[in-house]
């Protein structure tokens, strides 16, 4: 944490407090609802819309052509 510029005190304090408890297993809910089973898995959202751009590691040259087409599909959409 210091390593960052924070300290550790005030890291380890929030890190165990019952606050960011719930925030994570709200989060890892939010996974499992979406259907995450591996990491790291990139999910785009537009609107109330899901889709999975890759699970597992990819470099991005590899993403990057269903990232943009993905884009360009809602800007068609709004157009």
């Amino acid at each position: 944490a210091e390593g960052v510029g924070v300290e550790t005190d005030r890291f380890f304090q929030v890190f165990y407090s019952p606050e960011m408890k719930t925030q994570t297993l709200e989060q890892f809910q939010q996974a499992y609802h979406w259907r995450v089973r591996g990491f790291p898995t990139v999910i785009l959202q537009h609107a109330e819309e899901l889709s999975v751009l890759t699970r597992g590691y990819r470099p991005f040259e590899e993403v990057q052509p269903t990232l943009d087409a993905w884009l360009s599909s809602r800007d068609t959409q709004r157009g």
